[in-house]
């Protein structure tokens, strides 16, 4: 793949003059932000912004420059930095057009020139090939994305590769889950990790610097070197230092200096159950089992049998689990209730309604995860939740809160009489039926029942005298009402015969009188 970038590369690039930046693996001019176990060897500054979070639970190996003198020169120097290495036309060797996809790539020392973007994808290697004193210089104008890996071969020196983002007019790189990067970054704009990249290097933005965790590695390779190849000094880095139990691990032991090829060794420790290291590469990959600290020593042998021993950690957690708040409301009722976190690396630090919608009148403190307000529409309003622990881990669920009136109780019939069937109901409204039915102190009158199922009350009266009793309803959402009753039982009088029905039975008992007398007169005349 040489062969298209070789023509024109008679002259070598001058290294990029650093001055004070040399000590620093990272300097934000804004904000540096940490939500991980990153580790960073090297000076971590920030200028003229103020803003320095997540160190700890980050480590700086070195001195933090929070807006002072050392970050103010350092901000300064990488502005000259910056537009050395942005310069259209540097001395040495003419420019190479070098767009998109770079994974793959064997380069030579030059300078590679992108009017849009650079980037190198997951499962992908950019190798740079060149001795100790060659000097890479790559012009980005927008974007530079590393999902995979960058290395070094032929004794390449990780502090004479530049990488300047944003020649186009603003810029930002991106290093990758897994990625493993070599250079200087200086970024127009921004230097964001997105959890457990290595970069051999340093990270370098006039405005923000971002580790999103899980947590990732900068070593400050030094300053840039042009003279004869120093002897081997080999090094190799930690993996990423944090995990979670059932979650994808990428991360890497990382070798520098030396003469590559490098092969790794777990000496002694052992790597966390589920994990495995590549000892061609130090990839270190696997889904983790069982949750525990796993320290352990990863040793580096280059191409003339030097050893480099690092003792690492990787600590693993159980991974976040979250729990869906209440599922019932009621509207023109007052909610209350929390999403729920546990595992992962206490506290969490922030909870978010990832997809869908909350209930009306119902709203998310993003900080504690409760959910409180009052509803005012019915309905079912299904959402996502999702948690981040201060590991920058993350869980998330599917939750529904269903919103329905209040339940109301309608009492039965309130009369009846002793030995009259009684056949009336509880009735509710409101809620989410199917409804049960009880009573909830008192008692029906003597010889009535309750169906819980129906609300029918039904029986016959065996009793006089008032009965006061309370009724409640449950609805299929545990929504609940209840309701005081009165049902008073009396002594019904025999039903009265209707006067119409008196005149015709004293006119049968006239028709009797008549035919009998007839009957007994037509006897008469015969005898």
């Amino acid at each position: 793949m040489c062969v298209a970038f070789c023509a024109g590369l008679q002259a070598q690039q001058a290294p990029v003059p650093l001055n004070s930046l040399v000590t620093f693996g990272v300097l934000g001019g804004s904000t540096v932000t940490n939500v991980g176990l990153t580790t960073v060897t090297g000076n971590l500054g920030v200028a003229p912004g103020t803003a320095i979070t997540g160190f700890p639970p980050g480590i700086v190996i070195g001195a933090i420059d929070d807006d002072n003198s050392a970050a103010i020169t350092a901000q300064a120097d990488l502005t000259t930095a910056y537009n050395n290495a942005a310069t259209p036309s540097r001395p040495g060797s003419p420019p190479i057009t070098a767009n998109g996809d770079l994974g793959g790539l064997i380069l030579p020392p030059g300078l590679y020139v992108a009017s849009s973007s650079m980037l190198v994808n997951i499962g992908e290697t950019l190798t740079l090939n060149g001795p100790a004193n060659a000097v890479w210089i790559f012009q980005v104008g927008s974007s530079l994305t590393i999902n995979g890996n960058v290395v070094l071969t032929g004794g390449a020196l990780a502090s004479n590769v530049f990488w300047v983002v944003g020649t186009g007019g603003s810029g930002s790189a991106t290093i990758g889950t897994g990625a493993q990067m070599v250079g200087t970054i200086m970024a127009q704009a921004s230097v964001t990790f997105a959890g457990s990249g290595v970069l051999a290097g340093r990270a370098l933005a006039m405005a923000a610097v971002n580790f999103n965790g899980p947590g990732s590695s900068v070593v400050q390779p030094g300053a840039p070197f042009t003279g004869p190849p120093p002897p081997p000094a080999l090094s190799v880095a930690c993996p990423a230092p944090g995990a979670n139990v059932g979650v994808l691990y990428t991360s890497a032991a990382v070798a520098t200096g030396g003469t590559s090829p490098y092969t790794y060794l777990i000496t002694s420790g052992a790597l966390p159950p589920g994990l495995t290291l590549t000892p061609t590469t130090g990839a270190i990959t696997g889904t983790p089992t069982t949750a525990g600290v796993n320290p352990f020593h990863v040793t580096a042998t280059d191409a003339t049998l030097t050893m480099a021993t690092a003792s690492c950690t990787i600590t693993v957690v159980a991974a976040p689990l979250v729990t869906c708040p209440s599922s019932t409301a009621t509207i023109g009722t007052a909610y209350n209730s929390s999403i729920g976190a546990t595992g992962g690396t206490p506290p969490f630090t922030s909870f978010s309604i990832s997809s869908g919608t909350l209930p009306a009148g119902l709203s998310l403190n993003t900080g504690t995860g409760a959910i409180t307000g009052t509803p005012t529409t019915a309905g079912p309003d299904p959402f996502n939740v999702s948690a981040t622990d201060s590991a920058g881990h993350s869980g998330s669920a599917s939750c529904n809160i269903a919103t329905a009136a209040a339940v109301a109780v309608i009492c039965p019939t309130s009369a009846a009489g002793v030995g009259t069937p009684y056949n009336s109901s509880l009735t509710a409204t409101g809620g989410t039926p199917p409804y049960t039915f009880a009573i909830t102190s008192g008692t029906l009158p003597a010889g009535l029942t309750l169906n819980a199922s129906t609300g029918a009350i039904t029986g016959t009266p065996t009793v006089v005298g008032p009965d006061v009793f309370t009724a409640g309803a449950t609805d299929a959402s545990a929504r609940n009402a209840s309701q005081s009753c009165s049902l008073t039982i009396g002594t019904f009088p025999p039903t009265p015969i209707p006067s119409s029905l008196n005149l015709v039975l004293i006119g049968l008992a006239c028709t009797v009188l008549y035919r009998s007398r007839e009957r007994l007169m037509r006897l008469l005349r015969r005898s």
